[in-house]
């Protein structure tokens, strides 16, 4: 009886093992399958498309994506944050990670490029029709962070061009990232902000007072990479590759994004 309590045990004990190791080997398949992404705010209508047609080709990946300002995004990704490929709207911020070691250069590449815009809401009593108007001090102007976020600096920049920064930074809304501002202009709380034209032409709230010349600020490059993690898995080896094939470009431009780098 001991000894066929013994072989019992001894079974048990091997199937728990042998299941353990099955669910551990399928834990590590599902992690291997899935990319986490990090992607601009500006990107939100873009990358749900991107994850339907990539999904399709590749049916056993799964993309988790996360969207914020690059500025807050690059700094997750620095404190260690478990993203396989960042997906920014600045050049900068990738190259800063490139910097500290957390990506390499060779394993990035810019996708496309946006531009610049002042809106107000659809309905507004008064109109602006030049850059110039935004610095009246009865207008309440919104823009994105300058320190975080890229639409903020590309308007910082603009507004620094024109001579007009010194007049409207004290009393600037400054937003979390460029939908907030896109949102504060819908909702009427500001009377104008600078937002990207992608992210205005998706809204009918609100009115395009003027479009920014490109020549203004710096290059508005969507650079995309993996991350030190992502340079180990092959599914975001081949998101990265999607990224930059004819089938992106249709997206892209279908959101008004133009492919390709700008240059200054």
């Amino acid at each position: 009886m001991k000894k066929n309590s013994s072989i019992i045990v001894i079974l048990l004990v091997f199937i728990m093992t042998a299941s353990s190791c099955n669910s551990a080997a399928e834990t590590t398949e599902e992690q291997e399958n899935t990319i986490r992404v990090a992607a601009a705010s500006s990107l939100q209508n873009v990358m749900q498309e991107v994850e339907a047609v990539f999904t399709k080709q590749y049916p056993d990946t799964e993309m988790e994506v996360h969207f914020g300002s690059s500025g807050s995004l690059k700094q997750q990704i620095a404190q260690g944050a478990p993203v396989d490929l960042f997906f920014s709207a600045s050049s900068m911020k990738v190259d800063q990670l490139v910097e500290d070691g957390h990506m390499e250069k060779t394993s990035t590449a810019v996708i496309m490029h946006n531009s610049l815009v002042l809106i107000e809401p659809a309905e507004s009593s008064s109109s602006l029709s030049q850059l110039q108007d935004a610095a009246d001090p009865e207008v309440k102007l919104s823009i994105g962070t300058p320190e975080s976020v890229p639409a903020g600096r590309y308007a910082k920049e603009t507004l620094q061009t024109a001579e007009l920064w010194e007049d409207v930074k004290a009393d600037l809304i400054q937003a979390k990232n460029v939908r907030q501002v896109l949102t504060y202009v819908e909702n009427e709380n500001v009377d104008a902000g600078f937002v990207y034209k992608t992210d205005a032409l998706q809204s009918s709230k609100i009115h395009i007072a003027a479009e920014v010349s490109p020549s203004s600020h710096s290059p508005i490059n969507y650079p995309a990479g993996l991350t030190s993690a992502g340079e180990e898995k092959q599914a975001a080896e081949e998101l990265l590759e999607f990224l930059q094939s004819p089938e992106m470009k249709d997206i892209a431009e279908n959101y008004g994004f133009k492919m390709g780098e700008e240059k200054q």
